[in-house]
Order: structure tokens, then C-alpha cells, then sequence
């Protein structure tokens, strides 16, 4: 059932379509934009997690001591 304001594809005008096609693509670009943007953030996230793991590994292996006492070495 069509609505009352649609008008079918063979009474739209050119500019009509072009105007329709160029909202579309102006959509389209503003989409992958975002999932891009959202993508970098998600990345430039993973690798602060990681970095931070690694840094507190790092501290933690660093901390630890190299001759526990009780055990000697000739």
C-alpha cells in the first residue's frame, strides 16, 4: 500500500532523483565516517590497554626479587 505523499519511481523528476542520490551519498559518507572515527577510537583504546598491561608487567617483573633468601648460589 503506497502512501498518499510518496510519489511512485516513475513520477519522480531528475533533479528529484539526483537530489535523492545526493542525500544518499551525503548519508552514506557521514556513516562511514563515524564507523571510522569510532573504529580509530576503539584501536587507539586497545593499544592504551595494552600499553598500560605491559608498563604494569613490566613494574611487576622489574619488582621481584632476582635471589629469594634461602637459596644460595656457590
Amino acid at each position: 500500500m503506497k502512501k498518499a505523499n510518496m510519489k511512485s519511481r516513475t513520477e519522480l523528476t531528475a533533479s528529484e532523483l539526483y537530489a535523492l542520490e545526493r542525500a544518499a551519498r551525503l548519508a552514506r559518507s557521514r556513516e562511514m565516517g563515524r564507523l571510522i572515527r569510532a573504529g580509530a577510537n576503539a584501536l587507539v583504546r586497545g593499544l592504551d590497554a595494552l600499553v598500560r598491561a605491559l608498563v604494569q608487567f613490566a613494574r611487576r617483573a622489574g619488582s621481584a626479587p632476582d635471589n629469594r633468601k634461602g637459596i644460595s648460589h656457590a
